[in-house]
């Protein structure tokens, strides 16, 4: 029982890293040439939330900050690769990572049920 608890974390770990890399290879790879291309672009951006979401709800406390780490070092290849000599943009991107950091100050609170009034 243990060890197909096991198999299904590393399973869903893999999916993770995978959706990672995929999210990563895609937002490199598209050019912010013209409007439409940019628009792409920062839908990919976007997309690294999906991973640290679904860490958050796989692995709990574990998983998200696991998941942001990871997206936040690939998030900055990102920025050192294809933003190279733009400091205001630098500054811009680099900013975006506070976006893919969980708040470890003020941890969710269990919910509770509350009647309507």
């Amino acid at each position: 029982m243990a060890d197909r608890g096991r198999r299904a974390a590393r399973a869903k770990g893999a999916v993770l890293a995978f959706a990672t890399l995929g999210i990563t290879s895609a937002h490199m790879a598209v050019s912010v040439g013209t409007h439409r291309q940019h628009v792409i672009h920062v839908i990919f951006g976007g997309l690294y939330l999906l991973p640290i979401v679904a860490g958050a709800l796989w692995f709990r406390l574990r998983g998200a900050p696991a998941a942001s780490v990871a997206i936040s070092v690939a998030y900055s290849a990102h920025v050192a690769i294809s933003w190279s000599g733009q400091p205001m943009e630098n500054a811009n991107q680099i900013a975006m990572i506070a976006v893919y950091t969980p708040d470890r100050t003020n941890p969710p609170s269990s919910p509770t049920m509350r009647s309507g009034g």
